[in-house]
């Protein structure tokens, strides 16, 4: 278990690929933003990007997903919010992403004793090396010293 302390600035951390597929953003769009762009393909194909395209809830949601494969160990008391989020260029059908995790500054917290606050940069990065999506997060993480 990675407690507050053993997150250094500047550490950064790369997750697995994930392949998006057409039938996942369809699935995903109508239960969650049922915009023609993300549910049909027909209607996409006459838009400006010319495909259909995930929605930002669904990109998050992939982040979300990834990311916790290399923050599964960190001893997280909570997230404390998401900051700056910038949908940058579309996420496709077929396209495979990754995601990128930097500690960007840290600070014991002024008001729970034994834990300490994190703040992270996020990238979702497509198979181009092309930036998708970016935002910062701030977490309360227990330090080791609170067992």
């Amino acid at each position: 278990m990675r407690y507050y302390e053993d997150l250094a600035i500047g550490a950064l951390e790369f997750t697995q690929k994930y392949t998006v597929t057409a039938e996942e953003i369809i699935l995903i769009g109508k239960q969650f933003d049922p915009m023609p762009i993300h549910t049909d393909m027909g209607m996409a194909a006459q838009s400006e990007f010319g495909s259909l395209i995930a929605s930002g809830v669904h990109i998050i949601a992939l982040w979300r997903k990834l990311d916790f494969e290399i923050t599964r160990d960190i001893n997280v008391v909570c997230g404390l919010g998401l900051d700056k989020v910038r949908f940058v260029r579309p996420l496709f059908a077929n396209d495979t992403i990754k995601c990128e995790l930097k500690v960007l500054r840290k600070n014991l917290s002024a008001t729970r004793d034994h834990c300490g606050i994190v703040h992270f940069r996020h990238r979702v990065i497509n198979q181009n090396s092309a930036l998708v999506s970016c935002h910062t997060s701030k977490v309360l993480l227990r330090c080791s010293s609170a067992l």
